[in-house]
């Protein structure tokens, strides 16, 4: 009893600093309830994983006129950036953008959609050109400004 009486203060205020903090503690989840939750919800249930070697498999099926291949997934998209030669024309990189969604087999198709950056390592008045599939669609859609 001693001991309690003297440091009265002492344990008064972390009785009072614990309180708070369990305050904080509940006032932070009321204000942000989905805190623990994943960044995309349930929207990638049914997952489908891609082949590991995409980038690779890409570049082999363009043989000429391309430099580098980069994929990339965010959730259900697949970003695929293909560096182009200088020499090649807009409507050449439409069909290797085709040539390069051929490398995906028909169940990643379905679930992602896939995005194409065809780039060149100076940018032109073509270049770059962005195309945009769907799993719904038949075709890729292309930015109507080039």
């Amino acid at each position: 009893m001693r001991f309690i009486r003297r440091n009265k203060n002492i344990i008064l205020s972390l009785v009072v600093f614990f309180i708070l903090i369990l305050l904080c503690v509940q006032v932070k989840n009321i204000l942000f309830p989905n805190d623990g939750l994943a960044v995309y919800g349930n929207r990638l249930e049914g997952k489908v994983e891609l082949n590991k070697n995409l980038d690779k498999d890409i570049k082999k099926d363009l043989t000429t006129g391309v430099k580098k291949v980069k994929s990339r997934v965010s959730g259900r998209i697949i970003n695929i950036t293909i560096t182009l030669e200088d020499n090649v024309s807009k409507s050449n990189a439409k069909s290797y953008a085709k040539k390069a969604l051929a490398s995906l087999n028909d169940e990643e198709k379905k679930f992602y959609d896939v995005q194409f950056f065809m780039v060149k390592e100076k940018e032109t008045k073509d270049f770059p050109i962005i195309g945009y599939k769907i799993p719904t669609a038949e075709n890729i859609t292309w930015t109507k400004d080039r």
